[in-house]
């Protein structure tokens, strides 16, 4: 096989028995094509729909590239376009699917020269090695993955087709109907059949199970889609592109941020398609207050909140959608109380407050949970919100002042960072072009070797741990202890709600008391406090 711009996407034991199959004695072209490569590159990195129409050929037709493999009998192309999630039942500009496409080559192949065309063809070009048995190949995998074999274009089914066709070729012929062709009977009667002939067809149509054989799975794994993805989620393969329209592989992109992707089982669609393992990025909480909000839900009989989430590639990432508060409060109108009370003391940057509200998600750091091209996309979205806010004039500042304070970096920390070494106050943008990263966590940065050292025990304690993030910005940080200061004092309520109305509940809850921070009872209205217990699945009648 000719070098290609990234492997395919197919597993390496298809590929092996594909090049060893003599009948692929040209290879797979559409590996070596310059056109198809670049398309083919462009549907599995997700960034354009696996079923666009394409005309790559001299002649104006356009189709799909599972088309293309169907009238060029490129097999591996097939197999790849299926793996990627082609719909079987997708129709060119002419309304023909690919099924139609190869039982139509096929066909042609047979027909005699001073016979008309009936369902002409456009690719005029020479045909590949062993043209008739790749047709069948490619015929007989969109059968047995269930592409629709009664489809009908101009009047003629793929059972009429092989009719007219000089050789009957009885193995697709016998996989059609075993497949629930219907019978033709014009297709029968319009043509000349022998005896034998006729039988042959009355017995497979007599003989043939009610129900079609089951699916394989378009994983190509050799076992059935039932026994495959049918049952659940499956591990993304780590050779195939990325997801997350990189361009990079898997294992050397998402993988190594501990990302993970799954492929799931579309019933719809009878596709395969990658789903994003989400992880939540919450508020660094205490202790504690994690094991009081753990009781209060354990006490309700209320779920703890999940883990980790599957979503679609185009789903916004979770820890965007989220605030990164216990899921009973995440409120967005938590955060722009917030922001509005510590811009009026000057503890968050205007530029940044404009950018967030604009941004409207809680823009913190995201300690590499969501693929790297997600979080840089939204923080150059943040970031143009920042350039709007300086080209409106409104600050007297200069722009490169502005920028320092607010803007936002590849994973939503602060895109001009501070050495960490205390003492150290070398920053990006001023005194030095560039950081360097820890090699461990690549999240610490420091100006130099001197600096990293120094700074060694106190970083080890943090150093690639699940709750570690990039560093902050100044108003990214007051903003994230305000909000947590919010949560222990909402804890504080509910606990002196819960200890006034049901005194033996709070001790049976909270045995040997609770910690000092709780003691004090901030000014909570009794409504707020009373939808928030509700939300920890507590009811009024209860308290």
């Amino acid at each position: 096989m000719a070098t290609h711009k990234f492997a395919p996407q197919l597993p390496a034991k298809l590929l092996q028995e594909l090049n060893e199959n003599p009948v692929m004695g040209e290879g797979h072209c559409a590996f070596i094509q310059f056109e198809y490569d670049e398309l083919r590159h462009t549907i599995a990195m997700r960034a354009g729909p696996v079923d666009q129409l394409v005309s790559l050929t001299r002649i104006p037709v356009w189709e799909t590239l599972l088309h293309i493999a169907a009238n060029k009998g490129d097999v591996a192309l097939a197999y790849e376009m299926i793996r990627l999630g082609s719909d079987l039942e997708a129709t060119d500009k002419l309304g023909r699917t690919a099924l139609f496409h190869a039982v139509q080559s096929l066909v042609a192949l047979d027909l005699r020269e001073q016979e008309p065309q009936l369902y002409p063809t456009y690719n005029n070009a020479p045909q590949l090695a062993n043209a008739g048995p790749r047709f069948k190949m490619v015929a007989s995998l969109l059968i047995e993955q269930h592409a629709d074999v009664n489809v009908v274009w101009n009047d003629f089914t793929c059972f009429t087709m092989l009719m007219h066709a000089k050789s009957k070729h009885w193995d697709i012929i016998e996989l059609l109907i075993a497949h629930g062709a219907s019978e033709d009977m014009c297709s029968r009667n319009d043509f000349v059949l022998s005896t034998v002939e006729n039988e042959h067809i009355s017995e497979l149509l007599r003989t043939r199970q009610s129900q079609r054989p089951p699916r394989p799975c378009p994983c190509f794994s050799g076992r059935l889609l039932a026994n495959c993805h049918g049952k659940g989620p499956r591990p993304f393969p780590y050779h195939f592109v990325c997801p997350c329209q990189s361009g990079e592989v898997y294992t050397n992109c998402c993988k190594k941020r501990k990302i993970a992707w799954r492929e799931v089982w579309n019933v719809e669609r009878g596709i395969i398609e990658p789903w994003r393992t989400d992880r939540p990025v919450d508020l660094l909480l205490p202790m504690h207050t994690n094991i009081l909000l753990s009781k209060l839900r354990n006490e309700s009989g209320k779920s703890p909140p999940p883990t980790e989430m599957l979503r679609r590639t185009k789903d916004l990432p979770w820890a965007v959608t989220q605030i990164g508060l216990p899921p009973e409060i995440d409120e967005w109108v938590l955060v722009e109380l917030h922001l509005d009370t510590l811009s009026m003391v000057g503890l968050v940057d205007p530029g940044f407050a404009f950018a967030i509200k604009k941004a409207n998600w809680n823009a913190r750091p995201l300690g590499r949970k969501i693929p790297k091209k997600y979080a840089t996309d939204i923080a150059q979205v943040f970031n143009k919100h920042v350039d709007e806010y300086i080209a409106s004039g409104r600050d007297s500042r200069k722009a490169m002042d502005v920028e320092i304070a607010s803007k936002l970096g590849p994973s939503c920390g602060a895109l001009y960072r501070v050495c960490e070494a205390q003492g150290c106050n070398k920053q990006e943008g001023r005194r030095i072009k560039k950081l360097k990263y820890c090699r461990n966590c690549r999240m610490a940065v420091y100006c130099s070797l001197k600096c990293q050292h120094a700074h060694w025990k106190v970083h080890e304690i943090v150093c690639c741990a699940p709750f570690q993030t990039e560093q902050p910005l100044p108003s990214q940080r007051a903003l994230q202890g305000s909000l947590t200061q919010n949560v222990l004092k909402i804890c504080s309520t509910l606990i002196h709600h819960i200890k006034d109305k049901e005194p033996k509940r709070f001790r049976r809850l909270f045995p040997e008391g609770v910690p000092k921070v709780y003691e004090h009872q901030p000014g909570f209205d009794s409504e707020a406090t009373q939808i928030i217990l509700e939300k920890f699945g507590f009811e009024e009648s209860k308290l």
